[in-house]
């Protein structure tokens, strides 16, 4: 046994559980591919030595705190190359901690209090960057090429005291959001809550470990204390990090939860934990093992408990209006949330598959709300793309859906959305602000409410309101779909800030025929003649290969579409939205 002083370099693999959970052996192959191509021979180059590889870490011990900085950098630098072909979605990435301390060595290996330092650091790091001691910033300032920000003094687990911590990140590291998204701390108690883990070790799985932080999320929306992040971008952002003080400041909110579930054949494990975004300090944890049935009831536990801690005292009222059940019956409930997962993926394959499950869902619980809403969404959906030999009968179809799942729940927020959505189809106006006035009363955290909300108001003429209660919308959920950020769009179109549409409409990652005739419309308003017509390129290909249409055959057709597709109440913003099509040249 010997003790020395050394620097030592602890890594991991950011989202190791995601990535083993959709392609093990895919992963296994890349993260060898990684270490034995990249970190190990830059331990080596820097003089120090490859401890151990750990499936998802690696350790190394280098003599100078020097070489061990300078090889963190060049590693986290070969991978950014490493990655620059691949998908966003399949890249590795590696959180790196760095620690100047004692060791001991016994049989190659190395342990003590040093390492235990460089393991919790690497815990802190941003996916692709770096964390670094007090200790070792002190010896490595001034001897090495790149500059560290100093994130203050930090309480780390099973560190008896707290220690500052140095960071580095190389150009894009953090995670980044939409920048029509305010990150600031609000003035309430804000939460994120990032999609469970599951343990189960089966992929099927992923879907009930999802619809568990679903329905959490969903649970604490219904407090107006709270401002929680809408589960579109908790899912985005725990893609890209796993450190909860990086999901914090991203999305700006002051706590962070996450999970895990294990689920058996009749019983449930749920491991909950709440962290302090600022510092990563752990607030609260609970682990949950109950009977499979008792389900609703961890969720409220855990919800309520939550609540506890971040806002004091609720009203007994609003509590009670959480313990509200989807289903009683466990296998509809997988039913229910396999629907919703699959009503995610936004095609009509997963359309498909989707009604099937809210209708298996529905043969076991017929009264089950979440489902008739789900499936009212299925035709919306079917509605929206064209899918449909009858669009007002498909619409018929959805109404009637919508309709008997507000009258089983006229609490539950997808009903009132999703009824909500289908009579401002209708151009009933009324109807559909009726309908989302009461759901956002029920949940005013809603996401969806609010986007259903400020589309309303763009519909109406209400202009600024309708921005504004975007911009809350986008507040939840930075991650925003491009439905949202389409609303946001037209609006300022229709407001004439035609360059303001274009900046939004530059944010949108698609959204087809429905962006690029607007796009073309702001263009052509704006006096940029060369991009409209570019743009209305674009909507005539899109027309032809999406709906098998030639819109100059057919110009009458093309314009109910769109009046159909855009239901706005005052026909001088529809005339206003032909006038910047025709200047783009579209023959409607």
């Amino acid at each position: 046994m010997e003790r020395r002083l050394a620097a030592i370099l602890a890594a991991d693999v950011v989202g190791y559980s995601r990535m083993m959970s959709k392609d093990e052996a895919g992963t296994l192959a890349l993260i060898q591919a990684v270490f034995g191509e990249l970190l190990e021979p830059e331990v080596s180059e820097h003089h120090g030595r490859t401890v151990k590889l750990m499936g998802d870490g690696a350790l190394a011990e280098f003599a100078s705190i020097v070489d061990a900085v300078n090889c963190a950098v060049a590693l986290q630098r070969d991978i950014r190359l490493f990655n620059a072909e691949t998908p966003e979605s399949e890249r590795l990435q590696l959180r790196i901690g760095i620690n100047l301390g004692d060791i001991i060595i016994e049989n190659e290996d190395i342990y003590g209090d040093g390492v235990n330092l460089a393991a919790r650091l690497q815990e802190r790091a941003a996916p692709g960057g770096i964390a670094l001691s007090g200790t070792a910033h002190e010896h490595a300032a001034g001897k090495v090429d790149v500059k560290f920000s100093d994130g203050g003094e930090q309480a780390l687990k099973n560190i008896a005291s707290p220690v500052r911590v140095y960071h580095w990140a190389d150009g894009e590291a953090d995670p980044k959001i939409p920048t029509t998204a305010d990150t600031s701390l609000p003035d309430k108690p804000s939460i994120v809550v990032l999609p469970f883990t599951s343990m189960s070790g089966d992929p099927e799985q992923e879907f009930f470990a999802d619809g568990i932080s679903d329905d959490i999320i969903t649970g604490l929306t219904r407090f107006s204390d709270l401002l929680v992040i809408a589960s579109p971008s908790s899912r985005n952002v725990s893609e890209q990090s796993n450190d909860a003080r990086a999901v914090s400041r991203s999305l700006g909110v002051a706590h962070v939860l996450e999970g895990t579930v294990r689920k058996g054949k009749d019983r449930i494990r749920i491991a909950v934990q709440l962290i302090d975004g600022s510092n990563g300090q752990i607030l609260w944890s609970e682990r949950f093992d109950r009977k499979l049935k008792d389900i609703f009831e961890v969720q409220d536990d855990i919800t309520n408990i939550i609540v506890a801690t971040l806002a004091g005292r609720i009203e007994d009222a609003e509590k009670q209006r959480i313990a509200k059940k989807p289903t009683a019956d466990m296998a509809a409930y997988d039913h229910l949330l396999l629907g919703r997962h699959c009503l995610k993926r936004y095609s009509m394959e997963s359309v498909s598959q989707a009604r099937y499950h809210f209708e298996q869902c529905l043969k076991l619980d017929p009264e089950c709300a979440g489902a008739f809403a789900g499936l009212a969404q299925t035709f919306m959906y079917e509605n929206s793309q064209g899918h449909s030999k009858s669009l007002s009968q498909t619409l018929e179809k959805a109404l009637l859906l919508a309709q008997k799942a507000v009258s089983l729940d006229d609490s539950d927020p997808t009903a009132l959305y999703t009824l909500a959505s289908i009579h401002h189809r209708r151009r009933e106006f009324e109807l559909a602000r009726a309908q989302i006035q009461k759901a956002l009363a029920a949940n005013p955290n809603d996401y969806n409410n609010l986007c259903a909300m400020s589309w309303l108001l763009t519909c109406t003429g209400d202009l600024d309101q309708g921005i504004a209660c975007t911009n809350d919308a986008l507040r939840l959920n930075p991650y925003a779909p491009d439905s949202c950020l389409l609303t946001l769009c037209i609006a300022e179109y229709l407001r004439r800030q035609y360059s303001d549409a274009i900046a939004h409409f530059g944010q949108m990652k698609g959204y087809g025929v429905l962006k690029a005739i607007w796009l073309a419309a702001s263009f052509a308003q704006a006096g940029l003649d060369e991009k409209a017509k570019n743009a209305a390129q674009e909507v005539l290909t899109l027309a032809r290969r999406d709906f098998d249409l030639e819109p100059a055959i057919a110009p009458d057709r093309w314009q109910a579409y769109w009046s159909y597709m855009f239901p706005l109440e005052n026909q001088e913003d529809f005339k206003h939205f032909l006038e910047g099509v025709r200047k783009a040249g579209l023959p409607f």
